[in-house]
């Protein structure tokens, strides 16, 4: 599955593969996503820390072995509707931000001799 728009949501390269090895995988160890992505083992466990703050990946312990899985898939919607927010919040702005633009602007004057 190509998962390359999450880039919009502000995921990096290794965070989208991360994310679609554990998706792939389901219920998955840290050796089976790195075999399944390439990814070195220590950047593998810093993404995962990030999507687990993100709240797109969980894990369980078994066997004193931690398997991760993915969360609700509902959980990307929160993802984009605070995206959302902050663009609403931002367009909000723009007449404040287009007015401090306009008095501040220099009124340019040209002439031309010959």
């Amino acid at each position: 599955m190509n998962l390359e728009k999450f880039k919009e949501l502000g995921f990096s390269d290794g965070q989208i593969s991360v994310y679609s090895a554990v998706l792939d995988l389901g219920i998955s160890t840290l050796n089976k996503i790195q075999e399944k992505t390439g990814i070195d083992r220590r950047n593998i466990y810093d993404i995962l820390n990030k999507l687990i703050e993100r709240g797109l990946v969980s894990y369980s312990i078994e066997g004193g072995i931690r398997t991760y899985q993915c969360t609700n898939p509902n959980n990307i919607l929160d993802e984009v509707r605070k995206k959302e927010a902050v663009l609403r919040e931002i367009e909000d702005t723009l007449p404040q931000i287009k007015s401090i633009f306009n008095n501040k602007k220099p009124e340019i004057i040209s002439e031309t001799y010959r």
